[in-house]
């Protein structure tokens, strides 16, 4: 029975799971049990990576993303035990960040006021008062 002397694994660490257009973004290949080996990245379906990528030791760094920037990207690492590849996937977002929905705050301040109008002012029966707070209606 042969037991290795090292396991070699590709690992993979990501900036961010969600960029945006205009963002910088970079992945990065690490090998465990090899240090010897040698990373490259490809992109599938292309020959070359996009000119805002640079490639240094085992990260593929993106400045400045771009829509045409998503893809899957593929990093190969040639160790001693043979080649050795993981796969990710960059998703780049439109850029233009989803506001929260704050109409409902509004519509509840107006009913609020509406049922005040309704019941006529507060007399000072009514009022509470702290001493921390001031008063609350």
């Amino acid at each position: 029975m042969f037991v290795p002397d090292t396991i070699i694994q590709v690992l993979l660490e990501v900036s961010s799971e969600s960029p945006q257009i205009g963002d910088r973004a970079w992945f990065d290949c690490k090998v465990t049990g090899d240090p010897s080996a040698v990373i490259s990245w490809t992109k599938e379906g292309n020959d070359d990576l996009p000119p805002n990528a640079q490639v240094t030791g085992g990260r593929l760094l993106f400045t400045d993303l771009k829509e045409d920037n998503a893809g899957v990207y593929r990093c190969v690492a040639k160790t001693k035990a043979g080649p050795l590849q993981t796969r990710t996937v960059l998703n780049v977002g439109s850029g233009k960040r989803k506001r929260k929905h704050l109409g409902n705050r509004r519509g509840r301040r107006l009913r609020h006021r509406r049922r005040n109008a309704q019941n006529g002012p507060l007399s000072r029966k009514t009022r509470t008062t702290t001493k921390l707070f001031g008063s609350w209606f």
